[in-house]
């Protein structure tokens, strides 16, 4: 460590041989500011570091702040594909795609009939019409569910008939007089 004697003089400029004012031993309230000033001062490598920490929170805020607008713009056009029915209808198409077991790209290649790479007007109504077209395993699934229904229907009407049979049973019986069954 450094002596206080030390310290003093280098404060007070002894010894350093440039005539300052304190040579004489003697201390200003200048000369100890500036003797404080360069006794805390952060080392080069601190200072270096520091500025790379600064340097790396303002890209990293510049990024957030990128992400963030980015993040609006998409919102906006989301909220402008809801508020159309876009959106609704492009989950349509994403549902079929995936009940179909088909990929955008390969929907795409069916569409294309020119294979020029683009979809024109009449590609796209046909594509649209080929892809809503009922698969087997749709049309199956729609017969089955109109059998269970069917089936639902039939039960409950026979248990309405039950129903009705036992309360016509139970009118006669009170007008014969029966009390007790």
């Amino acid at each position: 460590g450094m002596r206080l004697v030390d310290l003093m003089a280098e404060f007070s400029g002894v010894g350093s041989g440039d005539g300052e004012q304190g040579s004489d031993g003697s201390m200003s309230i200048s000369d100890l500011k500036k003797g404080l000033k360069k006794i805390c001062a952060p080392s080069p490598q601190l200072q270096a570091m520091v500025k790379r920490k600064a340097e790396a929170a303002a890209e990293k805020k510049k990024l957030d702040e990128a992400r963030e607008a980015e993040e609006k713009r998409l919102n906006d056009q989301l909220k402008v594909l809801e508020d159309s029915g876009t959106a609704r209808i492009m989950r349509s198409i994403h549902d079929i795609m995936r009940e179909k077991g088909k990929t955008l790209g390969q929907v795409f290649n069916e569409i294309d009939k020119t294979g020029d790479g683009v979809i024109e007007r009449s590609e796209l109504k046909g594509g649209l019409e080929m892809l809503t077209a009922a698969s087997d395993v749709s049309k199956f699934a729609v017969q089955r569910e109109l059998e269970k229904k069917a089936a639902m229907n039939a039960e409950l009407e026979k248990q309405e008939n039950i129903r009705k049979e036992f309360f016509e049973k139970m009118e006669k019986a009170k007008e014969e007089g029966v009390t007790a069954v």
